[in-house]
């Protein structure tokens, strides 16, 4: 009998503090699609990725200021 199970159930659903990640991963925690994504690194908006051969990553701690300015961009705008 073979038990199948589905990792993506078991960890935890937040982005780690750090390490590199695929644009597959980073955008479950963004409010864009993969378009946008690189649409947004070309004209400098988002924090650029690192390249590792063929492969496109981001550096988690970066795309965590990412958020967090953003968040501090909303604050400062409605005057809180």
């Amino acid at each position: 009998m073979s038990l199948k199970v589905d990792y993506s159930k078991l960890a935890p659903d937040q982005l780690p503090a750090t390490g590199l990640k695929r644009a597959s991963e980073i955008l479950k925690y963004l409010p864009f699609k993969k378009t946008k994504l690189y649409a947004m690194v070309k004209s400098g908006e988002f924090c650029q990725p690192v390249k590792i051969g063929v492969m496109t990553c981001w550096r988690c701690e970066d795309v965590h200021q990412w958020i967090a300015a953003q968040g501090n961009q909303a604050t400062n705008e409605a005057g809180v």
